[in-house]
C-alpha cells in the first residue's frame, strides 16, 4: 500500500523520471546500431496517436538479419532494465513509496512497450 500522497511535485518528478527513462531506453537502441556496424539516425521527439514519444532512427538495422534487428529492437528495454534493478534494490533496503511509483512507472513503460497492439518501439 502506498503511504505517499500525490502531490505536484511528485507528478513532475515522476514525468522527469520517464523522461530520462525514456532518453536511456532510446540510446540502447543506438548503442546496439552501434554494435551491430550500422548507422544511427538523430535522437527525437514527437507524438504518436496523441503520446508524446522520443525515438531513435534506426532505418539502417534493415540492412542486419532477423537476430541481430531483434537485438535492435530489444536494447532500449535491456538498458531500461538496467535502472529497474537498481530501483528495486534500493526499494528493497528502504521501502520508499516514491521508489515503488518509479518502479510502477517503468514496468507500465514496459507493457505499453512489448504490446504488440501498439508501435511504441517501432515493431
Amino acid at each position: 500500500m502506498f503511504n505517499n500522497k500525490v502531490n505536484v511535485y511528485l507528478v513532475v518528478g515522476l514525468f522527469a523520471f520517464m523522461l530520462g527513462s525514456s532518453f536511456f531506453h532510446e540510446l540502447g537502441h543506438a548503442s546496439a546500431c552501434k554494435h551491430f556496424g550500422v548507422r544511427h539516425g538523430g535522437i527525437g521527439f514527437g507524438l504518436y496517436l496523441n503520446f508524446p514519444v522520443l525515438y531513435t532512427d534506426v532505418t539502417e538495422v534493415w540492412k542486419l538479419d532477423r537476430t541481430q534487428r531483434c537485438v535492435v529492437n530489444l536494447a532500449g528495454v535491456y538498458f531500461q532494465s538496467y535502472w529497474l534493478i537498481i530501483l528495486l534494490s534500493v526499494f528493497l533496503l528502504t521501502g520508499n513509496d516514491i521508489v515503488r511509483y518509479l518502479i510502477l512507472v517503468m514496468n507500465l513503460g514496459f507493457v505499453m512497450t512489448l504490446n504488440p497492439f501498439f508501435k511504441f518501439d517501432g515493431y
